[in-house]
């Protein structure tokens, strides 16, 4: 090592909230400050070793692998909280000197994380003992045992504790000394010397690593505040005493250990001692079982395709037979044939258990043994598509196959996997979610003690998109947007206030760091044996265990992972199709794509397609209108279109399908690959086939110039174009100048195009949920509304939609409903499930006494029949308040009144069934005479939509709003039912009835409320601040139908809410935002006074809004727009007005 010194103990971002150091930026520093080695600690997790292993050999700086893992009494004890020095759980540095080292090392993360968990990952000296070979040790920092031990002046006890890391650890156990200007570092060095003198070990010298430069203190104290939830202007929080804990340099260190420098070369022993390499060729492919008889996997998986081959096609064609070997010649030489059998089976099982699986998702489509195997049910033939798009042999690596399943049933495909592989061999993988841009700029104001409000007005000026950033990693610029360049709105926000600028400057420091961990949604993982032979596992917040790598480090080890996705669009087809055959309806979804079903393209072209798979944005919408979609091709390429970059495509991909603007082509053989997409290369796949057909590549090579040609840094594609110009010249016979063109009106359609396999298997969904909605619309209405349950939000726009296509959606009902949506007679009936405290013991006790003797013929014979140790008084109460009891005779308010005649009469009823005196016939208790229910007044409209609203989540027998629907469309510029498409900090005006209203307190003691408001199709959350609460908060009540002006505020990766500016009732709302005034004049006509008092009004209040007079003579009516006055109407203008000429003669337009 050429410095005279290695840093053993540093924390990255994977010491989450804790560490500030990006892995990639540690190992950049250590080049510079001339260290040529540093280890990776991070507390009780390996997250970031493999990470971290492969930033440091592209710097050519030796890597250390180790972790600050946590050690206490008994890893199995969970009586007992560990306080901040660690009363119940204690640090112990461990280095991994080998691959037995990392191993052991895994073992013991694992360990802490699925054995010990409780506060923290620990281990015990059980497991240090049994995993200790290959690892180096040291006595920690202050919180760790011996240290902790000295600090409380048992110097024995640390004696004894020393003792016995040195007898597990022998050699490789050191006693480590730290200085960080701490009173409890004056306490312990000298003493931790000692120690080590006495018992015959070496000292070594490290710093407690947290975050990179001296001056990123600050930055990492704020980092402490967001993981603990606090202010940094708290004074009991958590928080670090000096500003040493940064990645010093060799000479720094040299200082600080000028009287112990044999603790600096111990260092260097150290990192000599660990000498860890990988090897990232090797693939742990899990065996797959063979069946008795089979010997061989991909012997096997040859038959099973063959098989497959002729049950798919009819009749097998020379070409099929070609392209079925050449694949399973590339699975054989990739010795991939174990995999696609694992695929298989699972696949083969979800099927056989009833659990729908997706055509096809990503490129694996293009595979056609994919195809004939069952793992894909997208032709690969019929829809052009490549299988090295899927499995490249001038590129190999690992497939990647992403399966679609019905989420209801997504979980019992895991369950088969994980009993198939051993449950020891199977789980799920890690995420994490990092600090972006918004996000980061609003954590770091909240913690600096801005308001919301000051906050907002910060972030909403950085722009949206996953690539913005506010500063760019060296070598990244290709990758990101600054989200500071061109931005005068910000630059004028920064020059304004120096804590605006202090949060950017911090937030460039903290942005990208890893800020929490989460499962992954869809990743599996199977190894060939115990996990913990191959990766380090870690117990999520809920208790479920997944690995410690993310999808990226599991694939680089070499293991198996693959996408088992939960799809809620499956769910609805396989619900619908299920409703259907329970009446005799059997529909062929595969078959439907070979025919043109008029009624689903009339849909299209109509833009009728919310709840349609892919196709329900507005402005997807308002493009099919334009498009008006004649086959599948045109679906498929609006699927592929219509995404950023992309999108801008459309407009011309339009006119060409409709004949407004001319198709040319460059060369002849570009009009047969560019056909069916109107000469725009909409597809990755069409990208391949023109470097293969002009430029003469394989599709293998032609991969690989498509992913050249994508790149944003333009010297990248420069490489790749001497190539395709020199094929086009010798194989397309084409001039060098012609082929340069084509290079340069291909590489845009090489960045923006889409994989056609993923495009056209959603556009398979697309097409099928939109023939479902064209031909069996109550059926696919009611399915897509069960696939929300315990979701409430999407609700009302697809009960707004069911009325708008005139189906009626009904209440609850006990003699009707199932658990879930059910058509009945051609309308909707809402589930029982969808009832608040009507669980699945009340909801099953319910349709059980429905079945054994048919309906409930009143509310006391629900009494006597239903099981009420299950339908309890609040089960009840909440049928009621829904409708549920609506058909048994009576009204709400007189079952609800009634419901202690309820229980009492099902008592008496029920004690006669057991005395044996009830009707042998009747059904129920005949000999008990019914109650009468109470003569009292019904629930008016509007109380009734209020208790349906509370205990369904959604209005059902109607909407607040129904009896305005005019004015509301007059009046807001948005709906709700999209709101994904709002821009930040875009100005609206939203028009809605109030559903809650929460209010609180800001930081600073000013009062904020939070409002949820619903339209006729959707629901919102809206922010209300201080002194708009304080003059209008009085309109602020449940069911008030009020008018918002709104700014829409964005954080990333949620809902929008809105910031209000201003709340208006109706009437204001209607003068306020009016087009038109319209006053009724009748004979005799208006006083001179009146007229005077107009004139002055009007001439005061001038503006853009027209004045119309309707002039009553004779029982005829004389319109007249005034020439001389147009007004700025006012809610006070239009009272004042009123004033003069009485209300029912002044309308507001």
């Amino acid at each position: 090592m050429s410095a005279e010194f290695v840093h053993l103990h540093n924390h990255s971002e994977y010491s989450l909230l804790d560490g500030a150091c990006k892995l990639d930026e540690l190992v950049r520093r250590t080049k510079e400050l001339g260290m040529n080695a540093i280890a990776l600690t991070d507390h009780g997790g390996l997250f970031g070793a493999i990470e971290f292993y492969l930033a440091a050999r592209r710097a050519a700086i030796k890597p250390i692998i180790g972790c600050e893992a946590y050690i206490c009494p008994d890893r199995r004890e969970r009586t007992t909280p560990g306080g901040r020095w660690g009363e119940h759980a204690n640090h112990l540095l461990l280095l991994a000197k080998n691959e037995t080292g990392y191993r052991n090392l895994v073992k013991l993360s694992s360990i802490g994380y699925t054995e010990g968990f409780y506060y923290r990952p620990r281990v015990d000296a059980e497991a240090l003992s049994a995993y200790s070979e290959g690892l180096i040790a040291t006595s920690g920092c202050l919180a760790a045992e011996i240290p902790a031990l000295l600090l409380n002046d048992d110097e024995e006890a640390a004696w004894k504790k020393a003792c016995w890391y040195r007898d597990v650890f022998g050699e490789d156990f050191y006693i480590e000394l730290q200085w960080h200007d701490l009173a409890e570092d004056r306490k312990v060095f000298a003493r931790l010397q000692s120690l080590a003198k006495r018992l015959g070990v070496k000292v070594v010298g490290t710093n407690d690593t947290h975050y990179l430069m001296k001056e990123h203190a600050e930055a990492h104290d704020v980092l402490l505040c967001v993981g603990t939830n606090a202010n940094v202007a708290d004074t009991n929080r958590l928080r670090f005493e000096t500003e040493h804990f940064y990645l010093k340099s060799p000479q720094e260190m040299a200082a600080l250990f000028e009287d112990c420098a044999e603790a600096l070369k111990t260092t260097l022993e150290i990192a000599e001692k660990c000498d860890l390499s990988f090897d990232f060729s090797q693939r742990h492919l899990p065996n797959f079982p063979l069946p008795e008889g089979e010997t061989d996997e991909m012997s096997y998986l040859a038959k099973l395709a063959r098989q497959g081959l002729t049950n798919r096609y009819s009749q097998i064609t020379p070409e099929l037979t070609d392209r079925l070997n050449y694949e399973l010649a590339m699975i054989e030489q990739m010795k991939f044939g174990g995999y696609f059998l694992i695929v298989s089976d699972f696949i083969r099982y979800a099927r056989s258990i009833g659990v729908a699986v997706g055509p096809g998702r990503g490129s694996s489509a293009g595979s056609l043994v994919c195809y004939v195997l069952g793992i894909t049910n997208l032709d690969p033939i019929r829809f052009s598509l490549y299988f090295e798009r899927f499995l490249n042999p001038e590129r190999i690596s690992l497939p990647d196959i992403d399966i679609d399943f019905q989420d209801e049933g997504r979980d019992k495909v895991i369950a088969y996997v994980r009993e198939k592989y051993g449950t020891e061999s199977v789980t799920q993988i890690i995420t994490f979610g990092r600090l972006k841009a918004k996000g980061v700029v609003r954590d770091v104001g909240r913690v600096l003690g801005l308001s919301y409000g000051e906050v907002d007005r910060l972030a909403k000026k950085i722009p949206d998109g996953l690539n913005v950033r506010l500063s760019i990693p060296k070598g990244e610029e290709d990758r990101w947007r600054n989200a500071l360049d061109d931005n005068p709105e910000l630059d004028a926000l920064l020059a304004e206030r120096e804590e605006y600028r202090k949060i950017i400057a911090i937030g460039k420091i903290l942005e990208g760091t890893s800020r929490h961990a989460s499962t992954h949604a869809a990743g599996v993982v199977i190894t060939p044996g115990p996990l913990t032979d191959y990766v380090p596992l870690y117990r999520q917040s809920d208790g479920s265990i997944t690995t410690q790598f993310d999808m990226n480090m599991v694939d680089k080890i070499g293991l198996l992972k693959m996408d088992f996705l939960g799809l809620r669009t499956l769910s609805v087809i396989a619900n619908t199709l299920k409703a259907l055959k329970a009446k005799g309806i059997e529909i062929d979804l595969d078959a439907i794509l070979e025919e043109h079903d008029g009624k689903t393209y009339d849909l299209l072209a109509r833009g009728d397609t919310v709840a349609v798979f892919q196709l329900e944005s507005r402005g997807m919408r308002e493009w099919l209108m334009k498009l008006k979609p004649s086959c599948l091709d045109d679906i498929v390429a609006m699927v592929a279109l219509y995404r950023p970059g992309p999108m801008e495509m459309i407009p011309g991909y339009v006119r060409r399908k409709n004949g407004q603007e001319k198709i040319e082509y460059l060369h002849p053989k570009l009009e047969q690959l560019l056909k069916s997409t109107y000469g725009i290369a909409v597809y990755q796949e069409q990208v391949l086939a023109i470097a293969r057909d002009l430029a003469g590549f394989s599709l293998g090579r032609a991969d690989i110039l498509r992913r050249a040609m994508g790149k944003k840094d333009s010297k990248e594609a420069e490489k790749v174009k001497p190539e395709f110009i020199e094929g086009c010249v010798k194989h397309g016979n084409m001039t060098p100048e012609r082929a340069s063109r084509l290079f340069d009106l291909v590489r845009p359609f090489a960045q923006y195009g889409f994989n056609k396999a993923h495009a056209a298997c959603y556009g398979v969904l697309a097409y099928q949920t939109a023939y479902l909605k064209a031909n069996f619309t109550a059926e696919f209405m009611a399915a897509e509304m069960s696939s929300y349950h315990g979701e409430t939000r999407r609700i009302p726009k697809l009960i707004n939609e069911c009325r708008r296509l005139g189906i009626a959606v009904l209440p609850p009902d006990v003699n009707e409903s199932d658990r879930l949506f059910t058509v009945r007679e051609g309308a909707i009936r809402c589930g029982l499930e969808a009832v608040k405290n009507v669980g699945t013991g009340p909801i099953a006790a319910i349709i059980e006494a429905r079945t054994a003797a048919g309906p409930f013929k009143s509310f006391f014979d629900f009494a006597a029949r239903v099981d009420t140790r299950q339908v309890n008084r609040k089960a009840m109460e909440s049928l009621i308040a829904a409708g549920a009891l609506d058909g048994l005779g009576g009204h709400r308010a007189q079952y609800m009144t009634g419901l202690d005649q309820f229980f009492a009469y099902a008592v008496q009823t029920g004690r006669e069934r057991d005395l044996g005196q009830s009707s042998l016939f009747g059904g129920g208790a005949a000999s008990v005479r019914e109650p009468q229910l109470s003569d009292v007044p019904r629930y008016s409209p509007d109380q009734q939509l209020s208790l349906e609203k509370d205990l369904l989540g959604f209005y059902v027998s109607g909407h607040p709003l129904d009896d305005i629907r005019e004015q509301v469309a007059h009046l807001a510029s948005v709906s709700l039912d999209d709101t994904s498409e709002l821009t930040d900090g875009q100005v609206v005006r939203l028009v809605g009835v109030v559903t809650d209203v929460r209010r609180s307190q800001t930081r600073r003691g000013k009062t904020m409320a939070s409002v949820s408001i619903e339209d006729l199709d959707g629901c919102a959350e809206l922010l209300i601040f201080g002194d708009i609460v304080e003059a209008q908060g009085l309109l602020l009540r449940k069911e008030a139908k009020l008018v918002f002006n709104a700014r829409v505020s964005y954080r990333e990766d949620e809902e929008p809410k809105f910031i209000v500016q201003g709340i208006y009732t109706l009437d204001e709302a209607k003068a306020e935002f009016a087009s038109s005034l319209w006053l009724t004049v009748a004979e005799p006509g208006l006083s001179e006074s009146t007229l005077d008092a107009l004139e002055d009004l009007f001439a005061k209040h001038s503006g853009s809004v027209p004045v119309f007079f309707k002039i009553v003579e004779q029982g005829h009516n004389r319109i007249m727009q005034s020439r001389r006055y147009r007004l700025k109407t006012s809610p006070e203008v239009v009272r004042q007005v009123k004033e003069m000429l009485g209300d029912t003669c002044v309308k507001v337009g």
